[in-house]
């Protein structure tokens, strides 16, 4: 992974060999088409690539500092997840 001069483009990624690569086509109920990526790396590199974005965008400083319990709350989830 590599980053250039400050950039606010969108992200873009690129796997190298990844294990399988799935790409589909939706048409949704109002006609507009979605295309969905799906790109399977170990997650090992996926750790990797997240820790590196997090360092390069310095989103460890900013104040999201949540509990487990309050981060399931919001998602509707009930401890212990069965």
């Amino acid at each position: 992974m590599s980053f250039g001069e400050r950039n606010d483009n969108p992200a873009m990624i690129e796997a190298a060999n990844p294990k399988g690569v799935k790409l589909e086509r939706k048409e949704l109920p109002s006609g507009e088409v979605l295309f969905v990526l799906n790109v399977e790396i170990p997650a090992a590199q996926f750790d990797e690539l997240a820790l590196a974005w997090i360092k390069y965008r310095d989103l460890q400083s900013q104040q999201y500092n949540y509990s487990l319990d309050e981060l399931l709350a919001y998602g509707g989830f009930n401890w212990p997840i069965t």
